[in-house]
């Protein structure tokens, strides 16, 4: 890996660090605060009608993919013509997308609220303006999606960095705001939310178009580069889709069986995922630009060292975090929410283990997106998520499964794609596997046997409580700080890791 590479990716990475410590701990703040204010049912209303809307947003995850590989492939190859041109070709796509998008969600949205999902006769009204205003915050995120790839591929990483931090302030005032005002806190809350997103993406635009060339409007057409946007575009739609499908689909599944309480403990693991896997995100997040330009300048064994480094990186990382979790959950969900609903915990701890294999999946889809062979991946992809879906449905159909056959769904299909990852990149590009095992798999299969010998043996010996949840955070986190510097990191990077910290000590004493 490149010292260059290196230096631009820590600091990007620190960054966004910064960034997701404050928001990780203000939305687990807020996350209690607004379950005890709006209660368990709206609470649960709240998530299962965001996953309708969500159902209809694969086709922006699709096209922020495709529009973040085309522009940063483009800056790779330092073609400035051809940099204009995607902007403004993405840009005129997702606008038009956008318009379609909210015509199909008008329709066919509002007639899986009113007919299919399980609602209190009361909570309708309110159920249909968080709808709305879902509708009206996916339209602005469609449009968005250009000027949130440019930024990522120039690797600004600070300015999304600062609009993190308003964000979490934003959110303090939200609950605040909703804890005061005497109105249907489900409307408000939906509402404030959606406001709160609309100035930042007034923001984003505003300092793309003043700090970049290319994120001018225009309309721009060129037929070859359209039908490249949207070819690779479309194939994404099919793994886009498969996965939200998936993904939403496991929200409607748990309401329809087991009603709005449980689609409350859903929300809860869901929301512990996202913070987790933030931390890890943002890792993949500086690093994604990299791994795109080094094939576009087809540096092909840079690419694919490099991505063997940020897999074993990301996989410690999020070991790091999740492993004590696995062993205090509920008495981290007390101390976080007090009270909630049942089957929370079992949610949580297999929601962890996904984010554990869909770290190793995120990276190697980092790969198969800078090479652009979609057709095949993204339709295997598909299969899996929508025979797993089957295979949840009606297992709980025939009265076999119970609350956490979803959940269960989930996890296997990740190791599924996981596995499918590997074949196929391995299938255009031959990587080296024993480079692989020895740089990536060998070492944190030997951390992970390790690292889990304290927390077995201290929740096994001592009672519950406190001093056993203290006792498991510190000295889990000593020993497998000790075990990733001796066994995790190979002779370079601990004399690298040594040498930095000196420099560092050096600079403060």
């Amino acid at each position: 890996m490149r010292a260059s590479n290196k230096r631009a990716i820590v600091k990007n990475t620190l960054m966004l660090y910064m960034r997701s410590i404050l928001v990780m701990g203000i939305s687990l703040y807020t996350s209690r605060v607004i379950l005890r204010i709006l209660g368990v049912t709206d609470f649960g209303i709240y998530n299962v009608v965001g996953g309708v809307v969500g159902m209809f947003s694969f086709v922006t995850a699709a096209l922020t993919s495709a529009t973040n590989r085309n522009i940063t492939f483009a800056l790779g190859k330092k073609e400035k013509d051809l940099l204009q041109n995607t902007f403004s070709a993405s840009l005129n796509l997702h606008i038009i997308l956008a318009i379609i998008l909210f015509i199909v969600g008008e329709i066919v949205g509002l007639w899986f609220l009113y007919t299919k999902l399980v609602i209190p006769q009361d909570r309708f009204v309110a159920a249909f303006w968080t709808f709305q205003f879902s509708i009206v915050t996916l339209m602005i995120s469609i449009t968005q999606v250009p000027y949130y790839a440019t930024l990522i591929s120039h690797e600004k990483m600070s300015v999304y960095a600062y609009v993190g931090l308003y964000d979490a302030f934003i959110k303090l005032l939200i609950v605040w705001g909703i804890s005061i005002i005497s109105y249907d806190k489900l409307i408000l809350f939906s509402f404030l939310v959606m406001f709160n997103i609309v100035i930042e993406q007034i923001f984003y635009r505003i300092y793309t178009y003043k700090h970049y060339k290319e994120c001018r409007f225009k309309w721009f057409w060129e037929k070859n580069l359209y039908i490249s946007l949207v070819s690779y575009a479309g194939w994404n739609v099919f793994g886009g889709l498969s996965m939200i499908l998936q993904r939403e689909a496991i929200n409607i599944i748990v309401n329809l069986f087991f009603g709005p309480i449980l689609n409350a403990a859903r929300a809860i693991s869901s929301q512990i995922e996202n913070a987790v896997f933030s931390f890890v995100g943002n890792f993949l997040t500086a690093s994604r630009p990299q791994i795109v330009k080094h094939y576009a300048n087809k540096e092909y064994h840079t690419m694919y060292k490099l991505t063997y480094y940020i897999g074993k990186y990301s996989f410690l990382l999020m070991l790091m975090l999740i492993l004590p979790l696995l062993f205090e959950v509920k008495f981290i969900l007390k101390l976080w929410l007090y009270d909630y609903p049942s089957w929370t915990e079992i949610f949580v701890i297999i929601t962890l283990i996904t984010c554990l294999i869909k770290t190793l999946q995120q990276v190697f889809l980092m790969d198969f997106v800078a090479i652009g062979r979609m057709k095949w991946g993204n339709i295997i992809d598909s299969f899996l998520n929508f025979a797993s879906l089957v295979v949840c449905y009606v297992v709980l159909k025939a009265n076999v499964g119970n609350p956490t056959t979803p959940l269960l769904s989930l996890l296997g299909v990740t190791i599924c794609i996981y596995l499918w990852y590997l074949w196929i990149i391995n299938h255009y590009c031959h990587f080296d596997v024993r480079e692989m095992f020895k740089i990536l798999y060998i070492p944190i299969i030997k951390v992970s046997l390790l690292a889990v010998i304290p927390p077995v043996i201290i929740t096994c010996c001592m009672p519950y409580g406190t001093l056993r949840f203290i006792f498991n955070i510190l000295l889990t986190e000593v020993f497998y700080f000790m075990i990733v510097f001796f066994i995790g990191l190979n002779r370079v990077e601990r004399n690298k890791f040594k040498m930095a910290v000196k420099v560092k000590l050096g600079q403060l004493f």
